[in-house]
């Protein structure tokens, strides 16, 4: 019985996973941790059984979702240092402005 709880448990997991709106970087991220979560209780659940097709493909599954997390986390760090450095950027303007600028206001016979 205690082996059923721990495959309900798992499938639990899997289920909340799907149900995510993954339209923004923390529900796509919380999508797949729960998803592995589940798969890592469900490689526990096909060892126990013994259920080896169960336990390989949620292993696989393990390593997919780990891969995607992980290039979430570096897309949205590299996302961020482009915003910082665009940032920085249009603060630097602001206080140089150009002499391009005055170039424009001259008319010209």
């Amino acid at each position: 019985m205690w082996k059923e709880i721990i495959g309900i448990v798992a499938t639990v997991f899997i289920l909340c996973s799907m149900c995510f709106n993954t339209s923004s970087y923390k529900t796509t991220l919380l999508m797949r941790i729960f998803n592995l979560i589940g798969s890592v209780v469900f490689v526990v659940y096909g060892v126990l059984i013994p259920a080896i097709s169960t336990a390989v493909l949620n292993f696989v599954l393990i390593v997919i979702n780990t891969y995607h997390i992980a290039m979430l986390v570096i897309d949205k760090k590299n996302e961020e240092k482009v915003e910082r450095k665009l940032k920085n950027v249009k603060d630097y303007l602001k206080i140089n402005p150009s002499s391009d600028d005055e170039d424009k206001n001259i008319d010209v016979d």
